[in-house]
């Protein structure tokens, strides 16, 4: 009879890009001069806008996804996770916004931190336009305490159309 032992350790060297794998995309976009970028877990990148008394947070997520997966089907998978009977959560509006590169974008306004408030989340989902095995889905999380305030929404459109490959 014999046995098996198994190594100390296993290791695995990550490929570099190459043909078979290939970094995330490289994405431009505009953020105030004086907002932080900062790491938040899983994202890419965060921003922290300053400011005493209000804050936004812009977070930027990223994965490979199935090349066939549209927008339409982004903006099911993400309403499916939210139940219909939560009175705390508040749809205000979800749409395709027809940007240099096109964005599923929702805005919700969601239980705040601390009782009786709330505050505005805008969601954007958008894919590099590259050719690949596997789309770039990327998703925008803009968070903001301020409610129904039209520089907030209309700093997050900027945002979005100012992204560019």
């Amino acid at each position: 009879m014999s046995t098996l032992t198994a190594p100390d350790a296993y290791s695995f060297e990550m490929p570099g890009p190459g043909p078979g794998y290939r970094p995330v995309p490289t994405i431009r976009f505009e953020v105030p001069a004086d907002w932080l970028a900062t790491e938040f877990p899983g994202c890419l990148v965060g921003f922290v806008a300053p400011g005493e008394g209000t804050w936004t947070n812009v977070l930027i997520r990223h994965e490979r996804v199935a090349p066939d997966l549209t927008l339409d089907q982004v903006a099911a998978d993400y309403l499916r996770g939210f139940p219909d009977d939560e009175p705390d959560n508040v749809f205000v509006e979800h749409l395709l916004l027809d940007f240099a590169v096109p964005h599923y974008f929702c805005h919700m306004q969601l239980p705040g931190e601390e009782t009786g408030t709330k505050v505005t989340r805008f969601d954007s989902w958008f894919f590099d336009p590259g050719e690949h095995l596997c789309r770039d889905l990327f998703h925008v999380t803009w968070i903001s305490p301020l409610l129904n305030d039209r520089t907030v929404q209309q700093s997050c459109f900027h945002f979005l159309d100012s992204i560019q490959f």
